[in-house]
């Protein structure tokens, strides 16, 4: 059991004690049963605690850079894609900067902590390897309170114009923070323009940095950039060097808190600027009343100085739709797309080199709150792609979902690797368009601490989705969830 995800359980009175077990059941009694395959000991419920979602990598590089970190509650899962071990360090940019060096075996993972950087401290990462490696930046917050997850990215990926689909700003209770990281050989000046969303003219806020240098990060944070309060957003970013960029959005419920509620965090979609893109939109991962998901939200923006129409696939249901110049629409599954609930779908948009996609997953919590989790909509596919982070155990569940992007049949092999090596692999087929996923006992062993790599015919997109489980004993609560 991986205790990162686990959070501890409060020794309460009787009174309390009983108010809390009629939350429960009351709101548990209301909500579907968990898909067949997932794992769920006897005698025990499971609640969803916390949620995080990671696109896969398909680029291994011996130079990654991982923009958003927070000191002792994130860390680094490695993934070693060479042929020998790896000697794998990572340089905070904390203070003087601090250097963390770990020996991966091939085929393996491992983990890289922050426990010597200060608790809440933001700062960023550079991570050299001497075999080409994968990373996944991953924050927990304290007893796994909420959950984050995002690639670390090579210098390849870098661009000096990167779209933002989503930047959020509600007062002192929504923020988001954009950390862009110069990739480039040179210093470079960053400027950000925020456009606000859901109005009949596009309203534009500049904020920007003169100087950022090689391997820097500076964090823009929306409640310091004048826009107005309780506002949606999107945002453009445009530097002299390469730079990328996440941007980590969180809410907290008690004004000055070290810790959010909840958070989600999202790397900015690539090749880079909507102009550049020359394939569709791909959501490899869509549920709506399935598990631990309420529904799934598609976020399309068009930032550029045109209108655009499309034709938008989820599941079975197609629709076509239209964005004006600089502007966004928020597609709800379970209004656009009335097709049955409680399965995992996947969806596309048609080739509208204009558009860039987000794709939340909203999650229906525990009688505590409910979660979000992000990921930005693949353009391209690829015949392997990584996922570091697969980890499986009875507090939570890793679904990994993979997408055919052809309309041929694609063979896919997925091998799974721990702290020792390749330690397995599974077979299976995909038709055209089609989206498996996979979970403990089904493609994942049921308890499983590491990081799967999908091998195909075809090209794939691929994402990772981490649902934390808070779990309940059968000793002292009635199993209301059952397989």
């Amino acid at each position: 059991m991986n205790p990162k995800l686990v959070r501890p359980l409060l020794i309460v009175g009787g009174g309390v004690l009983l108010l809390c077990l009629m939350l429960v059941a009351l709101a548990v009694a209301a909500r579907p049963t968990f898909d067949t395959v997932a794992p769920t000991g006897v005698g025990q419920i499971f609640l969803p605690n916390s949620m995080a979602a990671y696109n896969g990598v398909v680029t291994p590089a011996t130079r990654l850079y991982a923009p958003w970190l927070l000191g002792s509650t994130s860390y680094l899962r490695v993934y070693n894609a060479g042929s020998s071990p790896a000697t794998v360090r990572a340089t905070w940019t904390y203070g003087a900067g601090v250097t963390v060096e770990t020996v991966i075996p091939p085929g393996a993972v491992g983990d890289i902590e922050t426990t010597m950087v200060p608790t809440a401290t933001r700062f960023a990462a550079v991570v050299t390897a001497t075999q080409p490696v994968v990373a996944v930046v991953n924050d927990l917050g304290p007893g796994g309170i909420y959950a984050t997850s995002y690639a670390a990215m090579p210098a390849e990926l870098g661009r000096t114009a990167l779209v933002l689909p989503s930047v959020q700003y509600f007062g002192n209770e929504t923020v988001s923070e954009i950390a862009v990281q110069n990739v480039g050989s040179l210093t470079t000046s960053v400027t950000i323009v925020y456009t606000q969303t859901g109005t009949s003219t596009p309203i534009h806020r500049t904020d920007s940095l003169a100087a950022l240098g090689p391997g820097e990060v500076h964090i823009f944070r929306t409640d310091e950039a004048g826009l107005d309060s309780s506002s949606e957003n999107m945002a453009t970013i445009h530097s002299d060097q390469p730079v990328v960029a996440v941007v980590n959005t969180a809410t907290y419920l008690a004004v000055g808190a070290t810790f959010p509620e909840r958070a989600y965090i999202y790397r900015a979609a690539f090749p880079g600027a909507g102009l550049e893109r020359r394939t569709p939109l791909y959501f490899p991962f869509l549920a709506r009343a399935f598990a631990s998901w309420k529904e799934s939200m598609i976020r399309l923006v068009n930032a550029s100085s045109a209108g655009v129409t499309f034709s938008l696939q989820v599941g079975g249901d197609v629709f076509s739709g239209s964005i004006g110049a600089w502007a966004a629409q928020l597609y709800r599954q379970s209004v656009e797309a009335p097709s049955p609930p409680q399965q995992a779908v996947s969806g596309y948009v048609g080739d509208v080199t204009a558009l860039e996609g987000l794709v939340w997953l909203n999650g229906q919590g525990s009688f505590i709150n409910d979660f979000l989790a992000a990921y930005s909509a693949p353009g391209v596919g690829a015949n392997v792609s990584f996922l570091p982070y697969a980890d499986q155990s009875a507090t939570f569940v890793t679904y990994v979902a993979v997408q055919n992007l052809s309309d041929e049949t694609a063979a896919i092999t997925m091998t799974q690797h721990t702290v020792t090596g390749t330690v397995g692999l599974q077979h299976d087929t995909l038709e055209g368009k089609e989206m498996h996923y996979y979970l403990g006992g089904r493609g994942i062993p049921s308890s499983f601490e590491g990081g799967v790599v999908i091998q195909a015919n075809r090209p794939v997109a691929a994402v990772a989705i981490i649902a934390g489980q808070l779990e309940l004993d059968q000793a002292v609560f009635m199993p209301l969830l059952s397989k």
